[in-house]
């Protein structure tokens, strides 16, 4: 039985074959451009709301820190990071009776594509912690730009340094990494990026890639630090020597000189960047050209050039920063 609207329908049809071809044809062409964006389009660009603010330096998105204001740093743009970037959320570890907490910062980020992980190891007395609204939340949107979750663990230490207990201190990243970090939802182990400032960076050269560098996957960045440990200990194999990168940043004043700052950065991320040298790392990058001291270095910018190195087609585009 043949209804009145289906044989109306059949009139229309008809009547009208060359308009729904037409149709069919742009339907058609969009679903092909469509998915030409979903093949080629770069990792993370679905990821961030709109209104995401996504820094390229600390002058962006109101990353300036409290110290470099006091050094005449400024902001250049008007737009700041969202109350939902700057929120984390924070767990506790315990490993062999060590225990402290550890912030995960996973806004923005597209988990139908490959998510990595930035690990940042505070400097000694742990203020970027305690502050993880300010500058820890600029590196995570720096890393959400790449579709990277951000970690920040809390040194297990009573004076919150992460040296002065080194071997404690570099067993229970170990296992923070292997029990929590490495899987985290979604993210992939392979792209694990290890960035410490100061008293952190120390950790990573001294502790980590001595004697845990298989949890550095992806690569390491030292900022205002990075010395040469005594001896001569690697836990990376040789054949990932020569990929692995290792970036040394340190300002050209950050060298003691300054009564608030009497590490000799300078000096100990030179001389760390040499050792690993001599140790077979062939991939060996440093910066030691920015006219800046302890307080000024901007790792938002650091994080961003070398995340903009090792994955130049991952990147979302960010926004203006005067809009």
């Amino acid at each position: 039985m043949t209804s009145p609207d289906r044989q109306g329908g059949r009139k229309y049809r008809s009547a009208s074959v060359a308009p729904v071809i037409l149709v069919l044809a742009i339907i058609f062409l969009a679903t092909t451009i469509a998915l030409a964006r979903l093949v080629t389009e770069p990792l993370g660009a679905q990821g961030p709301p709109e209104d995401y603010c996504l820094p390229t330096t600390a002058q962006d998105c109101g990353c300036v820190s409290d110290a470099a204001a006091r050094s005449g740093v400024t902001d250049t743009g008007d737009r700041e990071l969202t109350a939902e970037q700057r929120g984390y959320r924070e767990e506790e570890f315990t490993h062999d009776g060590v225990s402290s907490t550890y912030r995960v910062f996973t806004n923005g980020i597209d988990t139908s594509r490959p998510v990595g992980v930035v690990v940042r190891l505070h400097g000694d007395g742990a203020y970027e912690y305690e502050g993880s609204d300010q500058l820890a939340s600029c590196l995570a949107a720096v890393a959400t730009s790449y579709n990277m979750v951000l970690v920040q663990p809390l040194s297990p230490s009573d004076d919150r340094t992460w040296w002065t207990n080194l071997g404690e201190n570099t067993r229970w990243l170990n296992a923070l990494y292997r029990e929590r970090i490495s899987t985290l939802d979604d993210v992939d182990p392979e792209l694990a990026w290890w960035m410490g400032y100061s008293g952190g960076a120390e950790m990573i050269s001294y502790g980590l890639l001595p004697y845990a560098g298989h949890t550095i996957t992806a690569g390491a960045i030292m900022t205002g630090g990075g010395g040469a440990p005594a001896a001569v200990l690697s836990a990376v194999p040789e054949e990932k020597k020569e990929r692995l990168p290792l970036y040394w940043t340190t300002g050209t004043r950050d060298t003691g000189a300054d009564p608030a700052a009497e590490f000799d950065a300078l000096s100990a991320a030179r001389e760390g960047a040499a050792f690993y040298r001599d140790q077979g790392f062939a991939n060996v990058t440093t910066d030691f050209t920015r006219d800046d001291d302890h307080f000024t270095l901007d790792e938002v910018d650091v994080l961003h050039d070398v995340l903009a190195e090792a994955h130049p087609v991952d990147a979302v585009s960010p926004e203006p920063q005067t809009s």
